[in-house]
């Protein structure tokens, strides 16, 4: 029996590296308009604010005038504003529609594979995530 303990404490270390999250500033998102978004670039800000929507959440569509107050104050503030949807099957034409229908002139980032979702832990939508420009949550909610 003793000898099983090297050989699982090993397999435990080795599964412990493996599932590390990967750094913010290696992902990349597709927007709707077809382009790619690196968060490499955070630090050109001097925050960041991604929100977590969903078009058919009534929640979410409440929450567009505050977006739209905020999508005017924040460039002055040198202040980044993106949308993000998690939904693995969700269209860019929805989501187009719903930034169209709801005024929503900030980028716009689809998820599917939900690489940002599971490294920020989000969970429910909308939420908030506030960012340093070193990519550090500074605000969840």
């Amino acid at each position: 029996m003793i000898r099983f303990y090297p050989i699982a404490l090993f397999f435990v270390l080795l599964m412990s590296a493996c599932t590390r999250t990967q750094p913010l500033s290696t992902i990349t998102l597709p927007s709707i308009e077809g382009n790619s978004y690196s968060f490499n670039q955070l630090h050109q800000f001097k925050a960041t604010v991604i929100v977590f929507l969903e078009p058919d959440c009534p929640i979410s569509q409440k929450y567009t005038l505050l977006l739209r107050q905020l999508a005017k104050t924040f460039p002055s503030k040198n202040v980044e504003l993106l949308a993000v949807y998690p939904m693995p099957y969700i269209k860019a034409e929805k989501i187009k529609n719903f930034a169209q229908k709801y005024q929503l002139p900030i980028t716009h980032l689809i998820d599917s594979r939900q690489k940002l979702t599971q490294l920020l832990g989000a969970s429910i939508t909308p939420e908030v995530f506030l960012l340093n420009n070193e990519g550090e949550v500074i605000y969840q909610g």
